[in-house]
């Protein structure tokens, strides 16, 4: 994210699409819970430094993948990494998705006291 925070805008905007697909498919590889973290971290700073108008869906999509039986983020260590993604994501950007941040702290409480202690 180094480089990130001192591109232009348009530089980020330009690679945003790339970036975010790659943070989203790390995150399903199920990485150590310090690359799920650089991964929120990324995804932080280009929705700072970019464009936010896929900030939206892509929260949306965290949250579809921690909340439906059938998804890609089944295993333990990928549902982990999205809930590092999910978590960075709101707590840098929450003021600007209200309901959805709202919707993720909901989802975050209940996977917390769900009995997968791997998630917890």
């Amino acid at each position: 994210s180094g480089l990130l925070s001192v591109a232009g805008e348009e530089q980020v905007k330009a690679v945003q699409g790339s970036i975010e697909a790659s943070c989203l498919g790390a995150a399903l590889l199920g990485p150590p819970p310090a690359v799920a973290q650089l991964c929120a971290n990324v995804l932080i700073t280009i929705y700072r430094r970019g464009a936010r108008t896929t900030l939206y869906t892509t929260v949306g999509q965290l949250l579809s993948w921690l909340s439906n039986k059938v998804s890609p983020a089944s295993a333990p260590a990928a549902k982990l990494a999205t809930v590092h993604l999910l978590g960075g994501l709101c707590a840098a950007h929450g003021g600007a998705m209200v309901s959805l941040c709202l919707d993720s702290i909901t989802l975050l409480t209940k996977l917390t006291r769900s009995a997968e202690p791997s998630v917890r």
